[in-house]
């Protein structure tokens, strides 16, 4: 789980500057629901993917998948099973084409959650 210091290293504080308050307030809030979603299903061992962000222009591209196929890898030669949360419906095919399931759904500040979980492969 990331620390407060840690989120300050990766410049936390610089998103109600870049983005707003009220987004940097949305993402906190996200943030907290996410891990009482996530609760309801974590059995350890297991890891959460908090953000996986693609800069839009370079979307389509294949960057995600591997970057987060190359964390998969390393979750399945620990034995991990990987839990996430995302409130965009077009991701759940590109989070299933990796193996997820969809195990829980919610509504979320005006939106709908869905809580994915990935066994080891």
């Amino acid at each position: 789980d990331l620390g407060v210091l840690d989120q300050l290293r990766a410049g936390i504080l610089k998103i109600p500057f870049l983005f707003g308050v009220d987004t940097f307030l949305r993402l906190l809030k996200v943030s907290d629901e996410n891990v009482e979603a996530l609760e309801n299903f974590m059995a350890p061992p297991f890891c959460r993917i908090e953000r996986m962000v693609v800069c839009p222009s370079m979307q389509g591209k294949g960057i995600g998948s591997k970057y987060l196929k190359m964390a998969l890898e390393e979750a399945d030669k620990k034995q991990w099973t990987v839990m996430l949360c995302t409130q965009e419906e077009r991701n759940l095919v590109f989070y299933q084409r990796l193996g997820f399931m969809v195990v829980g759904e919610k509504p979320l500040l005006g939106q709908r959650s869905w809580t994915l979980k990935r066994t080891q492969a």
